[in-house]
């Protein structure tokens, strides 16, 4: 599928940054930021984003970036310290060059980090009952394409043209204002993370966005607990290490649990951030896992622990377990086999708790022996954006159960983001709920 950003629905009323332009939708007025010091292009032959050097470009430009997971997408930096007007400037001489499909400064969320950028089309989900001549009347008075979906069923449409490619933020503001569209949730990083669309979870949304009553055990590293996108749906945790962190995480360490935590469950339609694919689930934070710089620290009877803790005490429902473990007795450990075991059985009242692994990041037809090696754990390998498997997943024979979207997106420390340039990490592959096909 094709990349997209659903533009209607970057909505923010902070201050911190003076705007430069305000929209509108559905009635109210809302602050856009671009970047002064980079641009998002693509190119018409997707060939040319992987070749293109700064010296074919406008003066401005000191350095080409290729986005590996977007075909024919790169991004393009800008020398230091240019006005709003220089930067427009810029972008006017790019459009204008014979290689160049379309060109926009990136946006900034209200903190001035760069979050989110245009590509050439626009997602549409049509209200209940608005028919299909309504619907071709709005795209012909504004000269809009549908382009086909490869993906089936989906009620999304993909809007195209020459409009889409200069001005988007206008075209979505006229279409919202035909009353004949929903839209996608306003997290401004919504979009980025392009494994949302693929499962067509917009279409899996309109009869949930999770339950609140569903807990998703994160049994890792620790969660950042105040994280602002995950803090309204974290539950109390638990800190197998004997660290006395509730389940969070420890300054210095690799941030992995909160990444998954993002991925499986931020808080959806808040305005900030990004959407979790069950984003009204609620998160329990675990800490059973050390990932410090210095290598990973594993302790057997943490992870047991954590397994036996999450299903009877805190009643999770899903048990999230996004790493690979060499337990240290041989040939394993049957604690935590033990544990597993129980979880899926005894857990949910009796009916089991879904268990949930990552197959691995290391290209081998085989896995580490936890907790794959226990048959009732659901493990997950790494798709990437052309419905191929990412060349990091492992693919152990008959023992794949689902792949999914390596994706892009995680939460990181304080309010902030990544966008990661390259798919990677059969981890965020697992996060709960985050499957592409069984």
């Amino acid at each position: 599928m094709k990349k997209f950003l659903s533009l209607c629905l970057l909505v923010s009323w902070f201050n911190v940054l003076a705007q430069d332009e305000r929209r509108v939708q559905n009635g109210q007025e809302y602050p856009i930021w671009y970047s002064r010091t980079k641009v998002l292009v693509k190119f018409k032959d997707p060939a040319r984003a992987l070749s293109i050097t700064p010296e074919s470009l406008p003066d401005q430009i000191t350095n080409a970036v290729p986005i590996p997971s977007i075909s024919g997408m790169a991004f393009l930096e800008l020398a230091s310290s240019l006005s709003k007007e220089a930067v427009g400037r810029t972008v006017a001489q790019l459009r204008q060059h014979p290689d160049v499909l379309l060109a926009h400064p990136l946006l900034l969320n209200q903190e001035g980090e760069e979050s989110a950028g245009f590509t050439d089309l626009i997602i549409a989900k049509p209200k209940d009952g608005v028919s299909e001549a309504s619907l071709a009347a709005v795209f012909h008075a504004n000269n809009l394409e549908v382009r086909p979906n490869r993906v089936a069923p989906d009620v999304n449409i993909y809007l195209a043209g020459p409009s889409v490619l200069s001005d988007p933020l206008t075209i979505c503001e006229i279409l919202n204002r035909t009353g004949l569209f929903d839209y996608t949730p306003n997290d401004p990083l919504y979009a980025a993370n392009w494994g949302l669309a693929k499962m067509n979870l917009p279409a899996a949304w309109d009869m949930t966005t999770g339950c609140a009553s569903i807990k998703i055990a994160i049994i890792d590293d620790g969660v950042q607990l105040n994280h602002p996108d995950l803090v309204g749906n974290m539950l109390p945790g638990f800190d197998a290490t004997n660290s006395g962190t509730n389940g969070g995480h420890v300054a210095g360490e690799d941030m992995h649990g909160t990444r998954c935590a993002g991925l499986a469950a931020a808080s959806g339609n808040n305005g900030i951030g990004v959407t979790g694919v069950a984003y009204t689930g609620k998160i329990i934070p675990i800490r059973a896992l050390s990932t410090a710089p210095g290598g990973s620290i594993t302790v057997d009877q943490f992870v047991a622990s954590a397994i036996n803790h999450a299903v009877s005490v805190e009643g999770a429902d899903i048990l999230n377990m996004s790493w690979s473990l060499y337990p240290s007795s041989i040939p394993i450990n049957n604690a935590i086999v033990n544990a597993l075991t129980t979880a899926s059985t005894s857990g949910r009242n009796g009916k089991g708790a879904v268990l949930i692994g990552s197959i691995g990041n290391d290209s081998q037809p085989f896995f580490a022996p936890l907790p794959g090696n226990v048959t009732s754990v659901l493990m997950v390998g790494a798709s990437l954006s052309n419905d191929t498997r990412w060349i990091g997943s492992n693919y152990p024979v008959k023992r794949v159960d689902v792949v999914a979207p390596s994706v892009l997106v995680s939460t990181v420390a304080g309010s902030g983001y990544t966008n990661q340039q390259a798919e990677y990490r059969t981890s965020w592959s697992a996060s709960p709920g985050t499957f592409n096909e069984w």
